[in-house]
């Protein structure tokens, strides 16, 4: 990609993870699994029989549950948005590098955000 002389770092930096998203999502977002525990009324996963017995003993619903969720809400997903998002508030003079960095924004519109203070980004 090449980059004209009047863009600024922020400008540059955006374009290039826009780039490197677009080509890391280009068939759809990063998935995985994120183990759940909760209380539902409908059985799904594994029964915490402890938990179900401990705190519901004479009561069974709701259930106490362990299950997997296969999700988009994943950690590599949270760190682009965060940075995209960061990013985006860098005051971009750049009508391309603010509409690419959108396009990743949207993308990443069920992502949580997360702010990973500096020095603590995984």
């Amino acid at each position: 990609m090449a980059f004209r002389e009047e863009h600024a770092l922020p400008d540059v930096l955006a374009l290039a993870l826009a780039a490197q998203a677009h080509r890391a999502f280009s068939h759809g977002l990063l998935h995985g699994y994120l183990a759940e525990e909760q209380a539902l009324l409908t059985v799904r996963g594994r029964v915490r029989f402890a938990e179900q017995v401990g705190r519901r003993l004479d009561f069974p619903m709701p259930v106490e549950l362990r299950y997997d969720e296969f999700t988009g809400d994943i950690l590599p997903n949270q760190l682009v948005k965060a940075a995209a998002r960061r990013l985006a508030r860098a005051g971009l003079r750049s009508h391309g590098a603010r509409r690419y960095l959108g396009w990743v924004v949207g993308m990443l519109a069920d992502v949580s955000l997360w702010e990973f203070p500096p020095g603590r980004v995984p």
